[in-house]
């Protein structure tokens, strides 16, 4: 798939290489995934979508109109699976990913170096590379903009720009 026009950001079940294309038009998708891609390659961390099991009961949690989301789990044996909702449409689930991204990063690059971050400190990182990579696909490209703007409320996480507090009342700690 070429993105010289814009793609549909409302298809969903779309293959990762979509995702990865739309995340590389942005000068902080390409930042990010510079970092991320030999990870991938050697197959540190993985994507995964969420079962179809897990994603019923977080459906029964979450309402039908808010996105899933994904997720990043690791250890420092394993590596790491990026697990995520495959239905979810493409406009939404390339700043998930990317975001998720940023975790699998930093997770490596914590492993390595033997830091501890702090999950604020980590959660702040994300929402602020995932606000760079939105604002900037939203100036690029109009029909993103307007893919946004109607999903608002409920995907609101997408597109703000978090402070710290924001970020605690999410994760309510």
């Amino acid at each position: 798939m070429s993105f010289k026009v814009s793609p549909d950001y409302t298809k969903t079940a779309v293959p990762l290489e979509w995702v990865l294309k739309l995340i590389a038009r942005t000068k902080t998708g390409r930042t990010v995934l510079e970092e991320f891609l030999p990870l991938y390659s050697r197959k540190w961390v993985i994507f995964e979508g969420y079962p179809a099991s897990l994603v019923k009961r977080l459906r029964e949690e979450i309402p039908g109109d808010h996105p899933i989301g994904a997720a990043f789990v690791a250890d420092e044996i394993s590596g790491g699976r990026i697990f995520y909702d495959p239905n979810a449409p493409l406009g939404i689930l390339a700043p998930f990913l990317l975001h998720e991204m940023v975790h699998a990063i930093d997770a490596d690059r914590g492993f390595r170096e033997k830091r501890d971050w702090s999950k604020l400190t980590a959660e702040g990182r994300a929402f602020e590379v995932q606000f760079q990579f939105t604002s900037e696909l939203r100036e690029l490209d109009s029909k993103y903009d307007e893919f946004i703007r109607a999903q608002v409320p409920s995907a609101r996480k997408l597109f703000e720009q978090f402070n710290e507090q924001m970020i605690l009342d999410l994760y309510g700690t």
